[in-house]
């Protein structure tokens, strides 16, 4: 028989139960329902571990996106994947560092507002990918160029 957990700040049993738990960024909240969690009747602590605790995280990183007016990691992914490219591809042709979709992506760091709307427009418009990495390229020869002419 599972030893029950004791709650750390007051020492009552914690019970495992499911609850609403809040997410704030920049004093805006999101309302996270179905939230799986040991909790004390006595003094209200809870510990979050595993699906939920991830469950939240994923929350925040959805608000601060929303927040600060860019995309969500889950779209970025999800027009990357959409446009048949790889993270790094995604990096070499659009830009943002070698590991930027890679950031952008687990919710490291939040992508440019430039850089979701290059996303979105290609999402609405994936026949421009051509022209942005003929761009991209272009850029990148001249920057080798210059480089070149500076040594």
């Amino acid at each position: 028989m599972e030893t029950p957990t004791k709650c750390p700040e007051c020492a009552s049993e914690m019970n495992a139960t499911s609850a609403t738990e809040n997410v704030t960024y920049k004093g805006v909240t999101f309302e996270v329902p179905n939230v799986s969690a040991l909790r004390c009747a006595e003094c209200g602590e809870a510990i979050i571990t595993g699906e939920a605790s991830v469950q939240l995280n994923d929350a925040y990183k959805e608000l601060r996106a929303r927040v600060e007016g860019v995309l969500a990691p889950r779209q970025v992914a999800s027009i990357r994947n959409a446009l048949g490219m790889t993270q790094r591809q995604a990096a070499m042709i659009l830009g943002g560092g070698k590991n930027g979709f890679q950031k952008y992506e687990s919710g490291e760091q939040v992508p440019s507002r430039a850089m979701s709307v290059l996303l979105l427009v290609l999402s609405e418009r994936p026949e421009l990918k051509n022209q942005v990495e003929e761009f991209a390229t272009k850029l990148e020869e001249t920057a080798h160029h210059e480089a070149a002419g500076l040594a």
